[in-house]
């Protein structure tokens, strides 16, 4: 089923930045946040995205670009020690 503009916009946009959080999405269309919200929730109720720990991602991409984003998320600032 083929989407609408404004939503092909927000698909185009989530294949280009590969995981991007709806503050990206906002600023790469330049609308509203609350638009970008009502978007992003109807084309996850469709089945057209998935939304895993704040990001959000197209449903073929592989499960090994979902831990990629586990990596990222894991990511420790310079200087802190491992906690034991």
């Amino acid at each position: 089923m083929a989407s609408g503009g404004t939503e092909a916009k927000v698909l185009d946009v989530i294949a280009r930045l590969k995981f991007p959080d709806r503050r990206q999405i906002c600023r790469a269309l330049g609308i509203s946040i609350e638009y970008v919200d009502y978007l992003l929730n109807y084309l996850r109720r469709k089945g057209r995205l998935l939304y895993n720990k704040g990001r959000y991602f197209l449903p073929g991409a592989r499960r090994r670009k979902v831990g990629v984003l586990r990596k990222i998320r894991k990511k420790r600032k310079p200087g802190r020690k491992k906690k034991r």
